[in-house]
């Protein structure tokens, strides 16, 4: 399938719920045949992976600067990301986000600690904070003026302490990222919105 046509898929995909669009629907917007839209997805639901992998990159799930970035794309495509949370399929998108967190932290903390098996404090601690790091994503993303730079400080300062010294994570490094300046203007924001301050 040519990028064009995906982008083109992409784009429809950015209009409507993910539950209302069918694949005959898809097709006929990038101008493909069903034949080819099968060949290089299994269903809707792989193509609605597809782009968020786009989208996420190649990021590292513990570096500040890639998950304020991966925040700031993902507001950017606003549209796209609030019809994929709404997914009610059998398979929601939520729950691919969650696997492709959960598989990134493990990951990474398997490299950390130089093992190849988690114990299972360490697994429950990762599906915790990724379950916790979706929902507040999706409120976020649900109209929030909060800074993509703060949210990430409180994803950091609320990390489970198990996780923060697997990671090695040291929340000053956050303020020493220039986090604290755009966190001030955060609640600056917030303050006057409220009326309080």
């Amino acid at each position: 399938m040519e990028p064009q046509a995906k982008l083109q898929i992409a784009e429809m995909m950015r209009k409507m719920n993910v539950d209302k669009i069918r694949v005959v629907d898809i097709c006929r917007e990038a101008g493909v045949g069903r034949q080819t839209f099968y060949y290089h997805f299994q269903d809707k639901h792989d193509l609605l992976a597809w782009m968020f992998l786009q989208t996420m990159g190649d990021l590292d799930i513990i570096s500040v600067p890639d998950v304020i970035a991966a925040l700031k794309r993902m507001k950017e495509d606003y549209r796209f990301f609030s019809h994929a949370y709404e997914d009610s399929s059998l398979v929601p998108f939520w729950q691919y986000m969650l696997e492709y967190y959960v598989r990134r932290f493990e990951d990474s903390a398997r490299i950390c600690l130089g093992v190849g098996k988690l114990d299972p404090a360490t697994e429950f601690c990762i599906r915790m904070y990724s379950y916790g790091g979706i929902g507040m994503t999706r409120e976020w993303l649900n109209g929030s003026e909060m800074p993509a730079e703060e949210l990430v400080r409180l994803y950091y300062t609320a990390m489970p302490e198990l996780l923060k010294q697997i990671y090695r994570v040291d929340v000053s490094v956050l303020e020493d990222a220039g986090l604290r300046e755009t966190a001030a203007v955060g609640r600056e924001q917030r303050q006057r919105k409220t009326g309080h301050g």
